[in-house]
């Protein structure tokens, strides 16, 4: 994106945008502290506000979604969100084994909770900046 002022054309850099979505406070709360201020973080109780959200967003470059939630599932909700920014980074944080990553799994990555800070800001980075392949969504 370019803007100019004064006569002179500069580039403008975003801030990352990252949506945590997990049905608990104290994880999203923990995500928002470790990631502020190198990111843009915006959080949701529930796949539906995460969705509602979503669409107010400019721009969306990373979902950190447990996996097992009440309401809806990881897999489902990033399918949906996906619908809006088709090419979204994703990471699961969950207690869940059975979120393990396979072919079919949109998430790049999957961690385990409890995880570190050093942990998630590294994961955040490598998957937003780094070497990490994407995984064809298609």
């Amino acid at each position: 994106m370019l803007s100019r002022f004064s006569g002179v054309m500069r580039k403008v850099v975003m801030t990352p945008c990252v949506l945590a979505v997990d049905d608990d406070r104290q994880v999203l709360d923990f995500v928002a502290r470790v990631l502020r201020p190198e990111f843009q973080v915006v959080t949701a109780d529930d796949p539906f506000e995460a969705m509602v959200l979503a669409k107010k967003l400019e721009h969306l470059d990373l979902v950190i979604a447990d996996y097992a939630m009440p309401l809806m599932n990881g897999d489902a909700m990033v399918a949906l969100i996906r619908q809006i920014w088709p090419h979204v980074e994703v990471l699961y944080l969950t207690g869940h084994p059975e979120a393990d990553l396979d072919d079919d799994r949109p998430a790049q990555v999957c961690l385990d909770k409890p995880v570190t800070p050093l942990l998630l800001r590294t994961m955040v980075a490598m998957l937003l900046f780094g070497d990490l392949e994407p995984r064809n969504n298609a």
